[in-house]
């Protein structure tokens, strides 16, 4: 059987916008690899996009919520539905904005996969409408001064 090739983009959030080949044969990813023809990047993929298929694939790879049921680091987890930590996220949020306002939730960004979908369409809209605190969306950007000299850290 010949596989379907299909051509993507990485989703990470660094500013190449690689291009990705997949290969797919009975349902399943056989193959991923660096777009050759991709004007930039030309077939070059980073390490942390190059195993993509063995983390897909991992056999304990998390396919579904869980809730911590012991004490931090015990390992005690309990299977929930997508459902269940919808709503212990928001009832936690929730709590949040009413003991402390919308404001004591910092939303973190420019990790992962985050790419303009998430980051700059529906995330900032999501937050602003929270009411969530604003800050610069890249930790990793932003300028910072030390206190003992004019030079940035």
């Amino acid at each position: 059987m010949t596989a379907a090739v299909i051509l993507g983009a990485c989703p990470h959030d660094c500013p190449d916008t690689c291009g990705t080949v997949t290969e797919v044969e009975d349902g399943r990813a056989v193959a991923f690899y660096g777009q050759v023809d991709h004007e930039i990047t030309q077939g070059w993929l980073c390490g942390k996009v190059r195993p993509y298929l063995e983390h897909v694939y991992h056999p304990e790879r998390l396919m579904y919520p869980l809730r911590r049921v012991g004490p931090k680091g015990s390992g005690l987890w309990q299977r929930i539905t997508w459902e269940e930590a919808a709503a212990e996220i928001s009832d936690r949020w929730k709590g949040i904005i009413e003991d402390l306002g919308a404001e004591a939730i910092l939303p973190y960004s420019y990790s992962g996969t985050l790419g303009l979908v998430q980051m700059t369409v529906s995330s900032a809209r999501f937050w602003n409408r929270l009411g969530a605190s604003q800050l610069q969306r890249s930790i990793c950007g932003a300028k910072i001064y030390s206190l003992s000299s004019t030079s940035c850290t």
